[in-house]
């Protein structure tokens, strides 16, 4: 090849370098551009709530339960276990299908004159697989 045929795969190569280059500037300079923006946002957004946290009190730090005794942390326990088993039994008892109603005492009694749905003998000591 001549002289002037190695100039110019010389250029290109140095063209595409310089090209490949500028692409990732860019791409550096507009990510950085988005990241100030971000920063911004997160500055006004920590300004505003300093602010607030000035103008009143601070929220008051709820109590641990390693501080609280063990028979009014159990009581505590148990309470709400039960009031989330209420709260689970009144969502589930529109949703329950005739046949579980009936059986659960939800709707009334299972049949008319009853006041108690009638109690099944279980056998004892059977398997229940076999």
């Amino acid at each position: 090849m001549t002289w002037w045929a190695w100039t110019l795969v010389f250029l290109a190569i140095l063209g595409g370098g310089a090209w490949f280059v500028w692409t990732r500037v860019r791409a550096t300079l507009s990510s950085f551009r988005g990241l100030t923006a971000q920063i911004r946002t997160t500055e006004a957004l920590v300004a505003e709530v300093s602010a607030r946290a000035e103008a009143g009190s601070a929220p008051a730090t709820p109590h641990l339960a390693i501080f609280t005794a063990p028979h009014l942390a159990l009581a505590e326990q148990r309470a709400v276990r039960e009031r989330v088993k209420r709260e689970r039994h009144a969502r589930r008892e529109p949703k329950l299908a005739p046949w579980a109603r009936r059986a659960l005492g939800v709707d009334g009694p299972l049949r008319v004159g009853e006041s108690q749905p009638p109690s099944t003998p279980v056998a004892q000591g059977t398997p229940r697989h076999r």
